[in-house]
């Protein structure tokens, strides 16, 4: 029996850990990371991970869903959940390509009820990663010769949240997150003579971002029979659009000559500017029959027309949208067979990018496939532990279109604490 001690314990090491490769982790070396806050990552926990990102309107009082705060009210036991996900990238132009991957902890969060009509959850969850490197040359004009530019962006965001749910009465609840954004964005820039390894010139910014974001949700639910199995169920949720506080430092390295070393400038440095973030309203909405079966469905829309770039200008990155589709079957959760215990889980999602190539919106089109296998633990009879297994395939952008393409598959493995038993401190033994 794992004790008190040794549940703070591995909370605590695993939160901490988890800020460290955030700041460090990649999914990958991809040109479709270059984007205004790198690129964003599914949010979701295990479930709505293999039910390709389904979540507004999708309850579960087993798992932890945090995209809808309103939807915390459903767990009233203590959950807590850990995401570990590999991805491979397979990027291609019509003249090259390259395979490219990372595995990096992607969600951690706990789960509690606080009194009959309220819970609360806390973690970290990543927001987005960026990992690119770009080489080009173009010819010096008054001079026979080229010049190779090298662009490299690495870093990422990440979200350390706070939420709760509040039941109101037997058809709604509301909720409301709360978190602390944060992350450290590089990017390099590097100029040399064609077919010479030395550059001659760098220029490199480091940006770091820190703000606070507020997300309210609601979620209306109500049985579709009079036996009351069958349940429809509705969320809406906006996430505003903030300011984020901008650390930003410019230097510049040249070299004086061959063989001698660089001198290095700051060029300039920036403390306390604002940055504005988009917003998102999202709806979602599913059909289910409790412990048996569940069919959501999602669509997202993210304006960013708030959005200025660190040098304070607006810029035109076009608007973005997300549809989801997810479907979950547990065929006999009071069965004497284990394969009839298991949570099967598909799902596909299609959303449009904040990035253009060849004048062209990036389109991303993904299906998600998974298993929430049960512990099985003679002491939890109603609630139990799982571990989550999301497989999914996808793919960004077209050659015909973008002149690139991405195809990527991956899968996540996660946990889930969620019964009673590892949370009671027993008296007899």
């Amino acid at each position: 029996m794992i004790n008190k001690q040794q549940r703070i314990l591995f909370i605590i090491c695993f939160l901490g850990s988890s800020i460290a490769a955030y700041a460090q982790g990649s999914l990958g070396n991809s040109p479709l990371t270059r984007q205004p806050f790198g690129e964003y990552v599914m949010e979701g926990f295990s479930r709505n991970r293999a039910m390709g990102g389904a979540a507004i309107g999708n309850p579960s009082g087993e798992y932890i869903n945090i995209e809808n705060p309103a939807l915390l009210w459903y767990n009233r036991t203590s959950n807590i959940e850990a995401v570990l996900q590999g991805q491979i990238r397979n990027i291609s132009d019509k003249t090259n390509s390259q395979r490219t991957g990372g595995v990096v902890p992607v969600n951690f969060g706990l789960a509690f009820p606080v009194s009959k009509r309220t819970s609360m959850a806390f973690g970290i969850k990543p927001l987005s990663f960026t990992d690119y490197n770009i080489s080009y040359n173009e010819p010096v004009v008054g001079i026979n010769d080229t010049v190779n530019y090298q662009l490299k962006g690495a870093g990422g965001l990440a979200k350390a949240f706070v939420g709760a749910g509040v039941r109101l009465n037997n058809y709604f609840s509301v909720g409301f997150e709360g978190g602390l954004t944060f992350g450290n964005l590089t990017y390099e820039r590097n100029i040399r003579f064609f077919g010479t390894s030395e550059p001659i010139a760098s220029i490199q910014t480091s940006n770091r971002y820190v703000g606070f974001n507020a997300k309210p949700g609601i979620a209306f639910r109500t049985a579709t029979d009079s036996s009351k199995t069958h349940f429809f169920t509705v969320g809406l949720v906006f996430d505003y659009g903030f300011d984020m506080n901008l650390s930003r430092k410019n230097t510049h390295q040249r070299l004086a000559d061959v063989g001698l070393p660089f001198y290095t400038d700051t060029l300039n440095s920036l403390n306390g500017y604002k940055v504005g973030s988009p917003s998102t309203i999202a709806l979602g909405m599913a059909y289910s029959k409790e412990q048996h079966y569940t069919l959501a469905f999602d669509a997202a829309f993210t304006n960013w027309s708030n959005y200025k770039d660190p040098s304070g200008i607006a810029s035109s990155i076009p608007n973005t949208t997300r549809l989801a589709l997810g479907y979950e079957w547990i065929p006999n959760l009071y069965s004497g067979k284990y394969l009839k215990l298991i949570a099967y889980r598909l799902g596909v999602s299609y959303k449009t990018l904040p990035l253009e190539f060849n004048n062209k919106q990036v389109n991303d089109l993904k299906v998600t496939a998974g298993f929430g296998f049960p512990v099985i633990r003679k002491e939890a009879r109603y609630m139990r532990p799982y571990i989550n297994l999301s497989m999914f395939a996808g793919q960004r952008a077209n050659l015909a279109s973008n002149n690139l393409s991405e195809f990527y598959f991956g899968a996540s493995i996660g946990i889930t604490l969620n019964d009673t038993q590892w949370f009671r401190r027993f008296r007899i033994e």
